[in-house]
Parts: structure tokens; C-alpha cells; sequence
């Protein structure tokens, strides 16, 4: 993960998708399955409790792009 400031971040996604029709405002989600990935939810209105941030941009399989963190995240 690379932040590249005001919460936005770009994250690098699982090979497979879980939503069939990746979209911006989608819920992206901490991949347990692969680590260091990230998944897009199903669902925009679930509350889940691994979710990370808000697409925005289109996530893509296997592909880089950017989305919302609420909470910055720091790592020493």
C-alpha cells in the first residue's frame, strides 16, 4: 500500500474479485486470503468488519487503483 495523501491510497487487488461489477463508492476490503490484497465487497450498504476503505476509482483484478481511507493509518 502506497498513500498518496488526504486518505487516498492505492491498493493492489486479489486476482479474482468477488463483485462481478467492480464500480467507484463499492466497499474494498482486507483480503484474509492473500495477503497484502485487497477484495472488492458486494455490497455498498453491508457494514463489514474487515472493510479498509471506499473505491475510488473502478478496483480492478489483479490491478492498482485508488480508494478512500476514512482513517489515516500509519505504519512505524
Amino acid at each position: 500500500m502506497i498513500f498518496v495523501g488526504g486518505g487516498r491510497v492505492n491498493v493492489k487487488y486479489t486476482a479474482s474479485l468477488t463483485n462481478g461489477s467492480p464500480a467507484i463508492g463499492d466497499i474494498i476490503v482486507t483480503n484474509g486470503a492473500t495477503a497484502g490484497s485487497y477484495d472488492d465487497q458486494t455490497s455498498t450498504t453491508a457494514i463489514v468488519a474487515n472493510a479498509f476503505g471506499i473505491a475510488t476509482v473502478a478496483p480492478a483484478s489483479a490491478g492498482l487503483t485508488a480508494c478512500f481511507v476514512k482513517d489515516i493509518i500509519t505504519r512505524i
